[in-house]
């Protein structure tokens, strides 16, 4: 007889609780997404050490990059060890520097090129902010290139120049070139923002691919970067035969003015401008206002005539010369070698004397007046008019209020030298 198997109602609730603890033991034990701790978040003082790392990464990369530059413009760039100060290869014969003693520390000076030392044999002036040293550099002197146009605003450039020990250098951004006098010449002045001092003269400025953007020389008070075609203009200056003179002797000769010729009348020969106190020409005697007329016999029509003063000589030159209406001699050696009230004359010519100093010192100078035009300045002491010295106050005024009528000249003294001014009569206005 067939059984039909029946199963117990235990038996299907046992194998359905076990069926449901396998899935829900699966689904316990499915794969999960493990979560994430945040991030820390870094203080403000592990910021700020962060920032400053980054930039002294940054600083000292730029840092070794204008090493670079300087090392690369080094060879440009001479020292002079008797002066203390560098000097800026122009040619391969040819340092420029800032204004040197003149005329006798010349033979003292030496160039050091490497470490090689080269007697120098210099060219002053006593009107420029610079000075030329002629000597053989031979290697490893380098003329640097110059650079075909500015930079722009914001730009790097760097200043070079030498120490006793080793080459220096400072970087800033360009600023701009401006208009500036320097002595005698004007100039072309590049600024950044470099702090310039005395130690840097003679070096240079450069651009960032070693071109010369300035030479660094003294202009006045100050200390300057002055371009290159400006340094060409006083290079040319320097050597003129008036510079020269000027340099050795202390003589600043010229041609006459119109208002010269009408003093003067006899206009042949050369008018001697300036003379220079402590100088050979000092001692000699000569005197603001004189007019050369020979050298050595032979007459003087132009500035040429006197060139054999420029050349070395070991004998002594006699120069004739015209003071007023009388003719001398003078030999020259060898070798480098108080305010008041303006009175009526005041006001019609220009000049107040300080009363209370018995050098007739020119208190002020009416602005716009002849004298103002001729060039009398406040300050200046009175030596001689009409080459005659003025005893006293009332003299010189006198002597002074002649220019209303006739022209007449004034020997004054400025900045350690003497002056020849003539300040035209009243109808020369």
């Amino acid at each position: 007889m067939n059984v039909t198997e029946r199963r117990s109602p235990r038996y299907v609730v046992v194998l359905a609780l076990t069926a449901g603890l396998i899935l829900a033991g699966g689904w316990l034990l499915r794969p999960r997404d493990i979560p994430q701790s945040p991030p820390p978040v870094p203080s403000e003082t592990e910021l700020q050490e962060l920032s400053q790392r980054t930039q002294r990464r940054s600083l000292d990369s730029m840092t070794a990059y204008f090493a670079e530059v300087a090392a690369d413009v080094r060879p440009a760039i001479e020292y002079i060890p008797s002066m203390r100060t560098s000097g800026m290869v122009w040619d391969q014969s040819h340092v420029i520097t800032g204004a040197l003693p003149v005329p006798d520390r010349a033979s003292a000076l030496t160039v050091r090129t490497a470490s090689i030392e080269r007697g120098a044999e210099v060219t002053s002036s006593r009107r420029l902010p610079l000075s030329v040293l002629e000597v053989s550099l031979g290697p490893p002197a380098r003329v640097p290139r110059r650079a075909a146009s500015m930079p722009k605003t914001g730009d790097w450039v760097i200043a070079v120049w030498q120490t006793d020990d080793a080459p220096a250098f400072a970087a800033a951004n360009f600023r701009q070139v401006v208009s500036a006098s320097c002595g005698i010449a004007p100039a072309n002045e590049l600024t950044a923002g470099i702090q310039l001092n005395r130690a840097m003269t003679g070096g240079g400025v450069f651009n960032m691919d070693g071109e010369l953007l300035a030479v660094i020389l003294p202009c006045g008070d100050r200390i300057a970067a002055i371009e290159p075609s400006s340094v060409d203009e006083m290079l040319r200056r320097i050597t003129t035969i008036e510079e020269r003179l000027l340099a050795r002797y202390g003589l600043l000769f010229s041609s006459f003015s119109e208002d010269e010729r009408r003093y003067f009348s006899d206009t042949d020969g050369l008018l001697l401008r300036e003379v220079w106190m402590g100088t050979r020409g000092d001692a000699a005697g000569f005197r603001a206002g004189d007019v050369v007329v020979a050298l050595n016999a032979h007459a003087v029509a132009g500035i040429d005539d006197l060139r054999p003063l420029t050349t070395p000589s070991g004998a002594a030159f006699e120069l004739t010369v015209r003071r007023g209406s009388k003719t001398q001699t003078v030999m020259l050696e060898p070798g480098a070698a108080t305010p008041g009230a303006p009175s009526e004359n005041d006001a019609r010519v220009g000049v107040v004397i300080d009363p209370a100093t018995p050098t007739f010192r020119i208190d002020s100078v009416l602005p716009d007046s002849r004298a103002a035009r001729a060039g009398v300045k406040a300050g200046d002491v009175l030596r001689r008019i009409n080459h005659v010295e003025p005893r006293t106050r009332a003299q010189a005024d006198r002597a002074v209020r002649s220019a209303t009528s006739t022209p007449i000249l004034l020997e004054v003294e400025r900045d350690q030298r003497r002056l020849a001014i003539v300040i035209p009569e009243s109808a020369a206005q």
